[in-house]
């Protein structure tokens, strides 16, 4: 058989097939012992990394494990300049050795906003605008004014800030405040159940100022809600006056049987004082 025929032989193709089934076998081989390879050698596992100094991590970049790289920067009053708050890719990801990790950090700079304008504002209109300036109230300051719960100016400390003034974010501001010649009336908002900043709200724009908070003793940090407040609900105060609270977390107390409480409470003394009123207008007639 000459070498024509050969290759048109069914043995040259059964040859042929089986030569090249064994490639794609070896290849497959090949590739998984790479891949066995690489796992084992060449990818790392990335860790967590928030809450870190970025500093300390920057330096520690290395081609050999992983690169760290400060992509960019935002203001928070409440956290520590420096401190890694993102990054990418994620904790527990696999990543090839010498991959770069990026993260978002705390701006280590200070940051500055415009004073807005809150003459002649409502005290609710005024709390609102600051708090999108991220500015916070430091104290509601009455005085005799026809305007009630009208802002007459705005100071920090003792001084008038004007507005469009640059001033840090989270500055405190005192606000000056009309009574309407008139300082009584007032009522202690219902607080249970609250966060702290919804209590802090409510209490402020009831025409009140904060007295500060604390925390149940042995309460866990996590979901924490008022739980008690000082003075009660509804009871009478003054413009200006202070109330605080107590938090606990709602996760080791059943805080809707609280709430639930104190609201049954409160309509039965509210169904006492109208019998009473009821009783005292019968017995004059």
């Amino acid at each position: 058989m000459n070498f024509g025929q050969f290759i048109r032989s069914k043995a040259f193709f059964k040859h042929l097939g089986i030569l090249f089934g064994s490639t794609l076998v070896l290849l497959f081989i090949v590739f998984k012992s790479l891949d066995l390879y690489t796992d084992q050698g060449e990818f790392v596992i990335v860790p967590e990394l928030h809450n870190l100094n970025s500093d300390s991590l920057v330096l520690a970049s290395d081609e050999d494990y992983l690169q760290f790289i400060i992509i960019d920067s935002v203001f928070d009053a409440n956290a520590k300049p420096g401190q890694i708050i993102r990054q990418h890719p994620l904790s527990g990801a696999k990543a090839k050795k010498g991959r770069k990790v990026y993260f978002t950090i705390v701006s280590k700079g200070s940051e500055y906003v415009q004073m807005p304008n809150l003459v002649d504002l409502s005290i609710r209109q005024a709390i609102d605008i600051l708090k999108q300036s991220r500015l916070n109230v430091n104290q509601l300051i009455f005085v005799d004014n026809f305007a009630r719960n009208a802002v007459l100016a705005q100071l920090i400390r003792h001084d008038t800030i004007s507005p469009k003034t640059q001033i840090l974010v989270g500055t405190a501001i005192n606000l000056i405040i009309g009574d309407g010649h008139n300082p009584s009336g007032v009522n202690a908002p219902f607080l249970i159940g609250k966060t702290a900043d919804e209590a802090l709200d409510l209490i402020l724009k009831s025409s009140l100022n904060f007295a500060g908070a604390d925390t149940i003793f042995g309460s866990t940090k996590d979901n924490l809600r008022v739980y008690k407040q000082y003075p009660t609900y509804r009871s009478k105060l003054l413009l200006g006056d202070a109330v605080g609270f107590s938090l606990r977390s709602a996760k080791d107390f059943d805080m809707d049987s609280l709430i639930n409480n104190k609201i049954s409470d409160t309509l039965q003394l509210d169904t006492l004082n109208s019998l009473e009123l009821l009783n005292k207008d019968s017995e004059e007639f």
